[in-house]
């Protein structure tokens, strides 16, 4: 990001999606762990890098019937807290 050498915003829609999936990966905790560590990674870069920021689109999750995994729907009860 900082190679490019102007502002850069970052969009992420959806993304309580993103860590459900991942974090109801049925027994594949490699593949939650790796997902883990982007978003973390993602997130340092964005406070760590100038001039850049990031947008995260969620959706007003009291509303949405998506049917989650039990594990996602921690997730999203941790995060709404």
């Amino acid at each position: 990001m900082s190679a490019v050498n102007r502002p850069v915003l970052i969009i992420v829609d959806e993304i309580l999606n993103y860590i459900g999936h991942g974090f109801d990966g049925a027994d594949r905790t490699a593949l939650a762990g790796q997902d883990t560590a982007f978003l973390q990674g993602l997130l340092d870069a964005v406070n760590d890098v100038p001039n850049v920021a990031m947008l995260a689109v969620m959706i007003a999750s009291d509303t949405d019937k998506t049917a989650l995994y039990p594990a996602a729907q921690a997730r999203r009860d941790d995060l709404n807290s």
